[in-house]
């Protein structure tokens, strides 16, 4: 009971200390609260799967004598997929099923028609709120599952045209691609799935998928969204590709009919969410072509505020960002780092971070205000993941008091800290970005450790001349700090020739 009621005690107090807000830029008027919002997907009826082991067979007796020829043993229609119902009760265990590569997870099954693609997510009404729904897949039938996590088999499917290798019948042969057709062909027709794959493809053959996500920056212009995960998906197989730094994606297989594209912002470690706590989805069903996907503030407010928190936080955690500690990983206590993004106006913040959030499944981050200009937003987003990092870098750091280096540290430290990292990386990518104005706990001391430059966001009068210091030694600095002046003289320590200067720094950003 003793130990009970000490947890309870820290986990209080964690939720009441451990929440950084970022409070920098002019407000305006607030508005009704208009989130990303979208009807989440609608389900319709259940279809006849043309794709499992008995309706193949039924296939299989319906063809004519020629085209059996071309396979004439029954036998070889056998499985060669499972498709699984997984069950996760948690978030712990909906992040071990992301993390295996070779499961593609859907939120919705795949053998409905899908009256209303809306978000693209579905939470299935048997599952109670607050717990993750259902996800389903189709799992190649030589895969291991998680033994911890519980799954249902729904149907062994047969499918020969996966990925375009089909079937082995026998060692160095494969199904004939008449055989294949005619059996899918069949198959579909029997089930009464035909009418859904009106738009043929055979004059031109097989198709690949593939395109362009794009985002039109208010200083860049328009830039490539990269890092995108773009699906193309048919009944039960699904073919993927990643975006590049211009946006292209080429997906990693063929289809001879109609496929359904979708992607959204999530990644392996973290994931944008909108209205409702559900993912940002995008999509369109039954092409046989490219697909192409423009991000815009004048066409899309609402989905180019999701689009910009993705750009920064996918900079953060993928690209280059000079050594400095990534914010929490997917494989780091099991969970994905999960950023809501608020399409209203929020007088009072236009963010804030609480790493406590996350291992209650909610959002660790909460962001705001999207009036105002792309570097802005971008920035805060910066801002914030860089409170993540740092809450991570005490976790990490073997010197760290943990718990009191972040939770009970000084706000001007810690914020300090993210206000530094903000104008490191921010200007990565927006060159001319001169840093946020100070103000309160938000000092400039990281800039005039590093930058020697004139820069407008500076006080006049603060020494320019300190050198020797790179980013990741004063991030370093901070382990075993819960004090401004812990940290300013782990800082002093690195480079015992400016502490003088470094002691006078810190002392005019400490009066400020």
């Amino acid at each position: 009971m003793k130990n009970y009621y000490s947890t309870l005690v820290v986990v209080t107090l964690f939720i009441l200390i451990g929440c950084q807000k970022e409070l920098d830029y002019p407000r305006i008027e607030s508005k009704a609260n208009t989130q990303i919002t979208s009807d989440q997907l609608q389900l319709g009826k259940k279809l006849d799967n043309p794709y499992s082991v008995i309706n193949m067979r039924k296939a299989y007796e319906a063809l004519n004598l020629d085209t059996r020829s071309l396979c004439n043993d029954e036998s070889i229609i056998n499985t060669t997929h499972y498709y699984i119902k997984f069950k996760p009760k948690n978030e712990e265990e909906l992040t071990t099923l992301i993390l295996d590569s070779a499961l593609i997870l859907y939120p919705y099954p795949l053998d409905y028609e899908i009256n209303n693609f809306g978000n693209g997510y579905y939470h299935d009404p048997e599952v109670p709120v607050g717990q993750p729904t259902y996800y389903y897949a189709s799992v190649k039938k030589d895969h291991s599952l998680p033994q911890h996590i519980e799954w249902e088999l729904l149907e062994e499917l047969f499918i020969p045209d996966d990925s375009g290798d089909h079937i082995v019948v026998k060692s160095g042969e494969t199904l004939d691609d008449v055989f294949v057709d005619s059996l899918v062909e069949m198959s579909l027709k029997l089930t009464g799935n035909e009418d859904a794959d009106v738009i043929e493809t055979k004059a031109s053959g097989s198709w690949t998928p593939r395109g362009t996500i794009t985002y039109v920056d208010d200083s860049l212009g328009v830039i490539g969204l990269e890092g995108i995960e773009v699906r193309a998906k048919r009944w039960f197989t699904t073919h993927r590709g990643y975006t590049d730094a211009s946006g292209n994606y080429v997906c990693n297989g063929t289809f001879k009919k109609p496929a359904d594209y979708s992607f959204n912002f999530n990644c392996e470690d973290f994931k944008i969410r909108g209205a409702s706590d559900v993912d940002v989805s995008f999509g369109e069903n039954n092409l046989t072509s490219r697909y192409d996907y423009r991000f815009s503030k004048t066409s899309d407010p609402q989905s180019f505020f999701a689009a910009t928190a993705y750009r920064a936080t996918y900079h953060f955690y993928y690209k280059d960002i000079h050594g400095l500690h990534r914010p929490p990983m997917a494989n780091f206590w099991g969970i994905q780092m999960k950023m809501k993004v608020f399409y209203e106006t929020n007088t009072e913040e236009n963010a804030d971070t609480a790493p406590w959030r996350r291992f209650m499944g909610g959002n660790m981050i909460k962001i705001y205000n999207p009036q105002r200009a792309t570097i802005d937003i971008y920035s805060t987003v910066i801002h914030e993941l860089a409170h993540s990092a740092h809450w991570r870098v005490v976790i990490d750091g073997e010197d760290s008091n943990r718990n009191s280096d972040y939770n009970f540290a000084d706000g001007k430290m810690c914020e300090s800290w993210a206000v530094g990292v903000q104008w490191y990386l921010t200007k990565d990518v927006y060159p001319t970005y001169k840093g946020r104005y100070y103000g309160g706990n938000y000092t400039n001391v990281v800039m005039d450790l590093l930058d020697t430059s004139d820069n407008d966001s500076n006080i006049n009068g603060t020494p320019e001349t300190i050198t020797g210091y790179d980013i990741v030694a004063i991030q370093n600095a901070l382990i075993g700090c819960s004090t401004w002046n812990e940290w300013k003289n782990n800082v002093k320590s690195l480079n015992p020739e400016n502490q003088d200067e470094v002691e006078n720094l810190f002392n005019i950003w400490y009066n400020k």
